[in-house]
């Protein structure tokens, strides 16, 4: 592999956990400096894209259990990464056949385009999870999208209610957007880099 195809791999990889991390927490689409370069280091390290938005995810809901109100950062799931980091790439023989099984059966038209789309991927290992979890950001992007923000946005501050005192206006926000989409997601556990990781164990 030359120098630009090494750079350019890099590049589409950290994209696909920048877009993870946004679909997670919302806020700036970007990532900061600090994590940018930590990020850098952790693919030329060698780990892969699925392991590091499955601790994101992780991280992302123990974070709500503590109620903590600083933004969802790379920097935060150091020791997080570094495990996941070490854990053999799950690659079934049935590929995702049991998780396409069970989305088929949703009553949600959203939800069954995804089943479909995961369906229809080819593969294995870590090339069929990362376009696996393609999907997901893509179904979470679009739920985001048509839910009723307004409403998710309004439960999420009633949950962070007494929080609001210790935050300045820019952390208030980030912490309301970040508990809504956490409240969203959960309402489809199966789609989520964890389910995908899991449903392709031996």
């Amino acid at each position: 592999m030359d120098e630009t195809e090494h750079v350019d791999r890099l590049q589409q990889a950290a994209e696909e956990v920048r877009s993870h991390l946004v679909v997670l927490r919302g806020g700036a689409p970007f990532l900061s400096p600090l994590d940018g370069r930590l990020l850098m280091e952790w693919l030329e390290a060698g780990i892969g894209v699925p392991a590091i938005l499955r601790a994101l995810e992780q991280a992302a809901a123990k974070r709500r259990e503590r109620r903590i109100k600083t933004p969802l950062s790379l920097r935060s799931v150091r020791a997080r990464v570094a495990r996941s980091g070490k854990l053999r790439v799950p690659d079934s023989p049935q590929g995702l056949a049991g998780l396409v099984e069970a989305l088929s059966g949703s009553t949600d038209p959203l939800v069954r385009e995804a089943a479909a789309e995961l369906a229809g991927l080819r593969g294995s290992g870590e090339p069929l999870l990362r376009e696996a979890l393609h999907v997901v950001r893509w179904f979470h992007e679009q739920d985001w999208s048509r839910a009723d923000r307004e409403a998710l946005l309004e439960q999420a501050a009633g949950e962070l209610g007494d929080l609001r005192a210790s935050c300045d206006d820019k952390q208030w926000s980030a912490a309301v957007e970040a508990v809504a989409r956490d409240q969203l997601r959960s309402a489809h556990p199966l789609l989520s880099a964890t389910a995908v990781w899991d449903s392709l164990e031996v």
